[in-house]
């Protein structure tokens, strides 16, 4: 499992595996270069029978390929094509962190209105049910009945703010975006 961490520790994350990625790739280029030989090509001097003679000497070498170098190439290929896949797992699920931070985040809005609305709605039903107290035609068992109620809906929007505050939070510390 990926532990959470700082924003800075995804970025670092990110970046050592590109990184590594890269230097992947650049050795597959390299062993792909080597799977042809170079060939050398040399001009030189030579001098025979105790340098009365002097021959001017042209060699040209062209060596073959062979197993070890195309195994060279397939592995450092493969190294290559598993570096860029750890990669992209990597940038995969930090953006899926972020992903369900943001629907945390949603999710929290939408709890909060619908608890900030409960609350107001048993608010209403309060003041009314305290009118008609006054009046006498509501008992006191029925009002306090409603006050509890509205007691639990204000802890309930408390704890959906506390709720909403600590998704918001979680989203800035992995995405440094201070939008809600």
């Amino acid at each position: 499992t990926l532990i959470l961490a700082a924003r800075t520790d995804y970025d670092r994350m990110t970046r050592t595996a590109s990184l590594e990625a890269q230097r992947a790739q650049t050795q597959a280029l390299r062993a792909n270069a080597d799977l042809t030989p170079d060939p050398t090509f040399g001009i030189g001097l030579r001098s025979d029978f105790g340098g009365d003679e002097t021959a001017l000497v042209f060699s040209f070498s062209m060596p073959l390929s062979g197993q070890f170098r195309r195994s060279s190439a397939e592995q450092a290929g493969a190294q290559a094509r598993l570096a860029e896949a750890q990669r992209s797992d990597l940038t995969w699920r930090l953006e899926q962190i972020v992903a369900t931070a943001r629907n945390t985040l949603q999710q929290s809005d939408v709890l909060l209105s619908g608890a900030i609305e409960n609350e107001t709605v048993i608010e209403n039903a309060l003041v009314r049910l305290e009118a008609g107290y006054e009046l006498g035609d509501i008992r006191i068992d029925e009002l306090i009945n409603v006050r509890r109620r509205l007691i639990d809906a204000s802890r309930s929007t408390a704890e959906q703010r506390a709720a909403r505050q600590a998704a918001y939070l979680e989203l800035l510390e992995l995405t440094g975006e201070a939008t809600p």
